[in-house]
């Protein structure tokens, strides 16, 4: 179901020119990286304290100042950083450039609408690109133009969405959550062009996120059980479109994490607890009957300090915080060997890179 906005969104134009400040133009000791990889450092629980993070491809790091209560999610599109920041309901836009984001940047009110995820959509045509955007308190998708910067449509989904991706032509939603806070079940398909409800899967308990594999969808899977006294864990595989999907659940575990990642055509998803006292975490691949392979691990870290893992040019990157002083960046091999490891933000995690030729 489609409905026109019928208020208005507002557009803070107060950057975009020649005087922005640049984040990392320093006239005495310059930066001109050839790529960036940002960071979305969430913040502390209820402070106003988000912030981004961005690693050159020469290992300099710089933090903005403060931008927002829960910087949620970002994504890149052409020479821009699309930031949303749920605690303040609002999107911000900065230019990028070799030497750093232009600040303060746009800011886009989303009307209290407590955003959460979002798929760029590069469609023919510079008027008709979108970015389409997870809400949990609207409980919808709205549909932003990145060309007249106007949310033209909102999509009205039946409870509370989360992870979000666009797939030949489809896009993806998971609902994490039913309008009452109980685990939502369903995975939505929607056809892009018409911006209608194609096909609804039923996955288990907390859909979050994706990860294609051909043409199988991977969805990481965390839940409250029902009296909200622990995390539960699991995997869903959606094979075709009138397969039943193939639902694995892996017990209790730690708070805030799930990521599902494609590592060399083979599925890897966080696990749920440390394998054994006596060893670390990671991520470890998952077998075809959707149970975690630990034989084949990559990373080692306690694994209720892994908030996000992201697979960026071939690389494994984690999001490694205790959600106060230990705030890293660890990005790993394919064989399981540490790269490099950087200090960032509070809460780290999102991670999206731009290159110079983007």
């Amino acid at each position: 179901m489609f409905k026109l906005l019928l208020f208005s969104f507002v557009i803070l134009l107060s950057s975009c020119n020649e005087l922005d400040n640049i984040l990392g133009n320093d006239d005495d000791d310059p930066i001109n990286a050839e790529s960036w990889v940002f960071v979305a450092n969430e913040g502390n629980f209820g402070s106003a304290n988000g912030t981004i993070s961005m690693i050159s491809d020469n290992g300099a790091v710089l933090t903005t100042d403060i931008i927002g209560e829960t910087v949620q999610s970002i994504e890149v599109y052409n020479d821009k950083l699309i930031v949303l920041i749920n605690g303040d309901s609002k999107m911000k836009i900065f230019d990028i450039t070799s030497e750093g984001l232009s600040m303060p940047g746009i800011e886009i009110d989303l009307g209290g609408s407590d955003p959460r995820f979002m798929a760029v959509v590069d469609n023919e045509g510079v008027e008709n690109d979108k970015i389409y955007i997870t809400n949990w308190n609207s409980e919808d998708i709205k549909v932003f133009n990145l060309y007249t910067y106007v949310v033209e449509n909102s999509i009205s989904v039946n409870g509370k969405p989360e992870g979000i991706v666009e797939k030949d032509g489809s896009l993806w939603v998971a609902l994490v959550n039913n309008s009452d806070w109980s685990a939502g079940t369903s995975v939505n398909k929607y056809d892009i062009a018409t911006q209608t409800l194609v096909s609804t899967y039923d996955v288990g308990e907390g859909p979050s996120s994706f990860e294609f594999l051909g043409d199988d969808i991977y969805v990481s899977r965390t839940f409250y059980n029902q009296d909200y006294t622990a995390i539960n864990h699991g995997i869903a595989k959606i094979s075709g479109l009138g397969d039943i999907p193939v639902i694995q659940n892996y017990g209790n575990g730690v708070p805030c994490a799930g990521s599902v990642v494609n590592v060399n055509n083979q599925i890897y998803r966080t696990l749920p607890n440390n394998p054994d006292t006596e060893t670390l975490g990671g991520i470890a691949a998952v077998n075809e009957d959707l149970s975690h392979d630990l034989n084949r691990m990559i990373g080692s870290y306690e694994q209720s300090n892994v908030y996000h893992v992201e697979v960026v040019d071939n690389e494994i990157w984690f999001a490694v915080t205790d959600y106060q002083g230990l705030n890293e960046v660890k990005v790993v091999s394919f064989d399981g060997v540490e790269l490099a490891s950087y200090d960032v933000g509070v809460s780290p995690r999102d991670f999206v890179k731009w290159n110079i030729s983007d």
